[in-house]
């Protein structure tokens, strides 16, 4: 009687400290209805004038737009982003997936990152750049991937996969889609 005490105490306390969490979507941003309206609109730039800087790794990316001849302006993106994970007695790995994009800038737009958010299991590691010089120039219009611990690009077709249902219907999705059957060329070749 005591040994099968023990085994389900052993097990109950092994349940209680192993498992996997989820945690629901993060979102911060304008809707997909409201992105598609603001590009046929006008609103925002057009793939023939514009660029749209996007990536994968944050749940947080913001930029400073520093050319003088568009004005100074701060820029939060667009975030979609999902955390699950598993712990094994109190040690949880987390995995983010995540999506970020800011919207169409013009070409000749000078960024300087500002700060950026990474996801942990837990805790959150936020980091401030500050607003002092240029990161990058927006030199041709159309997509740029920016990924700082990615420079292979191994995550930009998701990212694109992901970012498609917010420019559906508008001049970017053809452009979205174009790009992402490069990549899957590009992979099948490998």
């Amino acid at each position: 009687m005591k040994k099968k005490i023990g085994v389900i105490a052993l097990a109950a306390a092994v349940m209680a400290l192993t498992g996997c969490f989820s945690i629901s979507g993060y979102r911060m941003g304008e809707s997909k209805s409201k992105v598609q309206k603001a590009v046929t609109s006008g609103n925002w730039g057009s793939p023939k004038d514009s660029t749209v800087l996007f990536g994968s790794e944050y749940v947080d990316f913001g930029v400073y737009q520093q050319n003088p001849a568009f004005g100074y302006r701060y820029y939060q993106a667009q975030v979609n982003a999902t955390k699950t994970g598993t712990s094994a007695f109190f040690v949880a790995v987390a995995k983010t997936k995540s999506l970020f994009f800011i919207q169409p800038l013009p070409r000749g737009s000078e960024i300087k990152i500002y700060g950026y958010r990474n996801a942990g299991a837990y805790n959150d590691t936020i980091t401030y750049c500050g607003i002092q010089g240029v990161d990058f120039v927006l030199t041709k219009p159309g997509l740029m991937y920016y990924e700082k611990n990615d420079p292979e690009h191994k995550n930009e077709y998701a990212s694109l996969k992901a970012m498609l249902p917010y420019f559906k219907g508008t001049d970017w999705e053809p452009v979205i889609t174009k790009r992402m059957e490069e990549l899957s060329n590009e992979s099948k070749k490998k």
